[in-house]
C-alpha cells in the first residue's frame, strides 16, 4: 500500500483480539445475524462484521458492509447508510485501492454533512486526508486534516483532536525541514492523550517523538517514547480501522 512508516493515529489504534477470539465473535455475530429481523439492530450487526478487527476476508466483510448499505437505504437509516461507506471504504483503503476508497470515503461525508453529524464528518475529512498522505500528496493531505482539525475543535472532540495532530505530524515529518513543526503536533497529541488516559493514542504519538529524536541522533530521548509506547501498548499488532 506504499504506507508511511510511522504510526498514524487516524483511525484510532487498538489492540489486536487472538485469532480465535476474532473467529468466535464473528461466528457469535453470524448466528444473531441469521434471526434478525430487517431492521437497525441487524443494520448494526452488519456493520459489526464488516470491520476488519474480526479478520474476515475482504470479500466477506465487504459483503456484510453492502448490506448494511443496502438495508440502511430501504429502512431510510441515512446514519447505518453513512458508516456502511465509511467500512465499504475502508476495506478498499486496507487493499490500496485509493480510488474505491475515495468514491466511497467521500460518499459517507456528504451524508454524515447532510444529517449535521459533525463528529462522523471530521473523521471522514481526516479519513480522506490520509488517502491523500499515502499517495505523498501533502497538500491535500493537510487541506483535509485541518478541516477536520477545525470540524474537532468546534464540537471540543478531544480524541480527534489528539489522532489528528498525529496526522498533521505525520505530514510534516517527511519533510526534514518542517521536523520542528512534525515534533511540535506529536507533543500536542501526547500531552491531550495522556489528559483523556487513552493508551492507543498515546502509544502512537509517543512513538512518532521517538522517531524525530532517533532522525536528530538524540540518543538520550529516543529510547524513552519508544519504551513509552511499548509500555503501553504492550506487544500488541496495531492495526487501522
Amino acid at each position: 500500500m506504499g504506507l508511511r512508516k510511522i504510526f498514524s493515529g487516524l483511525f484510532y489504534i487498538f489492540l489486536s483480539l487472538p485469532a480465535v477470539a476474532q473467529n468466535a465473535q464473528a461466528d457469535s455475530l453470524k448466528r444473531v445475524l441469521a434471526g434478525d429481523k430487517e431492521d437497525t439492530f441487524k443494520v448494526h450487526n452488519l456493520l459489526a462484521l464488516s470491520k476488519n478487527g474480526l479478520g474476515l476476508p475482504p470479500d466477506e466483510a465487504l459483503k456484510f458492509a453492502h448490506n448494511a448499505r443496502d438495508l440502511s437505504a430501504r429502512l431510510q437509516f441515512k446514519k447505518g447508510k453513512a458508516l456502511a461507506l465509511k467500512n465499504i471504504g475502508m476495506i478498499y483503503y486496507n487493499q490500496g485501492k485509493y480510488l474505491e476508497t475515495l468514491d466511497y470515503w467521500n460518499q459517507s461525508l456528504n451524508m454524515f454533512t447532510s444529517l449535521g453529524d459533525k463528529v462522523g464528518e471530521a473523521n471522514m475529512l481526516s479519513n480522506i486526508g490520509a488517502v491523500y498522505s499515502n499517495q505523498t500528496e501533502d497538500i491535500k493531505a493537510l487541506e483535509y486534516y485541518f478541516q477536520s482539525l477545525r470540524l474537532a475543535e468546534q464540537i471540543g472532540d478531544k480524541l480527534r483532536l489528539a489522532t489528528v495532530y498525529i496526522n498533521i505530524g505525520n505530514v510534516y515529518y517527511y519533510n526534514p525541514v518542517n521536523h520542528n513543526k512534525a515534533l511540535e503536533y506529536f507533543i500536542k497529541s501526547l500531552s491531550l492523550s495522556e489528559e483523556l488516559e487513552d493508551k492507543n493514542t498515546i502509544g502512537s504519538a509517543a512513538a512518532n517523538i521517538g522517531e524525530i529524536y532517533l532522525d536528530r541522533n538524540q540518543f538520550d530521548s529516543a529510547p524513552y517514547y519508544f519504551n513509552k509506547s511499548k509500555t503501553v501498548l504492550g506487544n500488541c499488532d496495531v492495526y487501522r480501522f
